[in-house]
This record gives structure tokens, sequence and C-alpha cells, in this order.
């Protein structure tokens, strides 16, 4: 049928966040996370480090779409248990967590251009990574092929957006919604071997005290390792980057 098995590990989780409501927060899932004092920041600090270690099983088809994910369930548990408010208003209902989970992996996996392109040539792609509550991420990705060496080909993006849907999406102002990526592709499967990746926002955000500034940055690390790794034979997670490790079954 054309379809690859793939999974994917979670690695280290590590950033900040920023929130003219709320404050501000730092968290590792590999290092402890300090308590600002503000319960329902800290419940968020344990709630975005809650599915570091945690698997998923992918199906994707020849197209790049993603048609299965597995492991959502488990994966909705742990965020419960570390922030059981997080189940008001259905935001991780897992049949809306497995939708999500498509939409980001559809834009993080499949980089294939609909038609052949030469050393040099660019192509546009637009993708959309879905969130909790409704929020999502639009994005348009120009993308150019570095360099094709025998089985990996090497190709880096420019990448600008824009938020839709939800509330939270509707209370803030985007001033700057942009980002990079350099992948490495195999030629064989069109899956990445590696691949590193940062996005930059910046917003004004409308509160009932007032308009705060938020300011955002995601980095992303995936890396293939070998499907039968043990935990001692994962590559090491003590880079900046968060990690997420996809390996073909």
């Amino acid at each position: 049928s054309g379809d690859i098995s793939i999974r994917i590990r979670f690695g280290r989780i590590k950033g900040s966040f920023e929130n003219p409501m709320m404050g501000a927060l730092e968290f590792d899932s590999e290092g402890e996370t300090e308590e600002t004092g503000n319960p329902m920041i800290d419940m968020m600090g344990s709630m975005f480090t809650a599915n570091a270690g945690q698997e998923l099983s992918l199906v994707m088809n020849q197209d790049g779409d993603v048609v299965s994910v597995d492991g959502v369930d488990e994966m909705v548990d742990r965020l419960l248990e570390n922030n059981p408010m997080a189940a008001m208003g259905g935001q991780l209902d897992p049949e809306n967590m497995k939708e999500q989970m498509k939409d980001n992996f559809e834009g993080q996996l499949g980089q294939i251009p609909a038609d052949p392109v030469a050393v040099g040539e660019s192509w546009t792609s637009d993708r959309g990574m879905s969130a909790a509550g409704g929020m999502g991420m639009q994005m348009s990705i120009v993308s150019t092929l570095k360099s094709l060496s025998g089985d990996e080909a090497v190709i880096d993006s420019d990448i600008t957006g824009e938020l839709s849907g939800g509330q939270m999406a509707s209370m803030m102002e985007v001033e700057e919604f942009k980002g990079t990526s350099n992948t490495t592709l195999s030629v064989k499967d069109g899956l990445p071997l590696s691949s590193v990746a940062k996005i930059n926002m910046t917003a004004t955000m409308d509160t009932p005290q007032g308009q705060g500034a938020i300011v955002m940055s995601i980095d992303t690390k995936l890396e293939r390792i070998p499907v039968t790794a043990s935990a001692a034979e994962t590559p090491s997670s003590s880079d900046e980057a968060p990690a997420e490790k996809p390996s073909e079954e």
C-alpha cells in the first residue's frame, strides 16, 4: 500500500513561557522546574514536561498524510495527572488530540515537493498546526533543495505564519511570526533523518488589565534512531533544543 509506520519518542522538553496574565516560567524535563508561587502557572510547567519519554505510533501514506495515531490516550492521561483543569472545555479530548497530532506531524514529517525539483530550486507549501483550545498556526513555507548526495537530500526552509481560531488567537495581534529549518531527508523513504527548526513570534495580547507583550520561541530537533535502540543507546538529549525522535519501523 506504500504506507510507512513511524514511532515517535519525545526526548527532552525544555523551554520558557511568558504570559501577561500569569507571568513567566522556565521548565525542563531533565532538571528541576522552579516553582513560581503561582499554582496555575506551576501546574502548566508540569503539563509541558509531562510527555517526556512518551511514545506515539503513526501511519503515514505515500502522499504524506498521517492516517492514524496510536498512544494519544496514554498521553492525555499523563497530561491530566499533571493538570486536571485541562479537562475543562474538552481541550484534551483524545479524538481532538489525535487530529492535532496528525496536523502537527504532517507538517514536521512531510516535506517532499509535489513535482520534481533540481538542486537550487524552491517550492512553496501551506501547512496548518493545531493546538489545544482550538488555536492553530497557519504557515507558508518556502523550501529550497540545497544539495542531493547519495541517499540524502538537504532542504532549507523559510517560514512565515499567523495564528487562527480560538479565543486566545482573537485576543492577540501578531507583529512577527517567522522561522527557519534545516532538514536532511532520506531519498529512499522521503522522511527526515534529522531536522532543526526555530520559530519566533512576538504579539500583543489584550487582557482585562490592559495590553501585554508575548514573546514565543520554539526550537525543535528531530533525529531518526533505530527502532530497536534502547534508552541507553538513544542519542544524548542534552542539546538546548527539545527533541522529538522519529524512527521507522
